[in-house]
C-alpha cells in the first residue's frame, strides 16, 4: 500500500502521457509517405480521432474521479455532523448513475430505505432534489404501502402503529439529510464546484 501513488499523481501522469502522446501524434503526421509505409499508412484522421478519443478518456477519468471524490465528501460530512450528534449517519452516498447519486440507509423497524436524487444540473437544482425527498414523503402513504405487501405477504410484518411511527422517523431522517446537504454544498463544498 506504500508504494500506491497518490490521486493527484496519477492525474499529473495521466496528464503527462496525453501530452508525450499528443507530441508522438504531431510527429507522426509529419512524415512521409515512406517514411509511414512502415506502418501501413497511418492517415492523419485516424490521428485524429485517436487524439481525440484520449481526450475523451482523460475527461471521462477525470469526472469519474471527481464523483468518487465528491461522493467519498459528502459521506464524510454526513458523518462528521452525525458524530456531533453523537449518532452514527442515518444515510450513505453513493454513485448511481452519471446524472444522480442514490442515498441508502435502513430504517429503525429494518426496511431498506433507498433515494435516488439527480444531479444532472446544478448544486442548487441538487439541493432542491434533496430537500424534496422529505417534502414529497407521504407518512400515510408509505404505510399503506407497506401494508398491502404485508397483505401480499412480500414484506415483515408490523403493526399499523410501529409502520407509522417507523415511517415518521424516516420522514425526520430525510429532514436531518436535507438540512445536512443544504449546510455541507453551501458551506465546505462549494469550492468543490468553482
Amino acid at each position: 500500500e506504500k508504494n500506491i501513488p497518490s490521486l493527484d499523481i496519477l492525474v499529473k501522469s495521466a496528464k503527462d502521457i496525453y501530452f508525450h502522446l499528443l507530441l508522438f501524434a504531431i510527429d507522426i503526421n509529419g512524415m512521409s509517405y515512406h517514411e509511414l509505409t512502415v506502418f501501413d499508412i497511418i492517415s492523419v484522421q485516424n490521428i485524429e480521432e485517436s487524439i481525440e478519443a484520449i481526450k475523451k478518456m482523460i475527461k471521462l477519468n477525470e469526472k469519474n474521479e471527481a464523483e468518487e471524490q465528491l461522493i467519498e465528501l459528502i459521506n464524510t460530512g454526513l458523518h462528521n455532523r452525525a458524530a456531533k450528534r453523537f449518532e452514527i449517519p442515518v444515510f450513505h452516498a453513493e454513485k448511481e448513475s452519471d446524472d444522480s447519486i442514490a442515498f441508502i440507509s435502513r430504517s429503525e423497524a429494518g426496511e431498506e430505505l433507498y433515494f435516488s436524487v439527480d444531479f444532472s444540473e446544478d448544486v442548487d437544482n441538487f439541493i432542491d432534489n434533496v430537500q424534496g425527498l422529505y417534502d414529497h414523503f407521504d407518512v400515510d402513504g408509505h404505510v399503506n404501502t407497506l401494508l398491502n405487501e404485508q397483505s401480499q405477504s412480500c414484506s415483515y410484518s408490523l403493526g399499523v402503529s410501529a409502520l407509522v411511527d417507523d415511517a415518521r422517523k424516516i420522514k425526520q431522517s430525510l429532514n436531518t439529510l436535507s438540512d445536512e446537504i443544504t449546510d455541507m454544498f453551501t458551506h465546505e463544498l462549494k469550492d468543490f464546484f468553482t
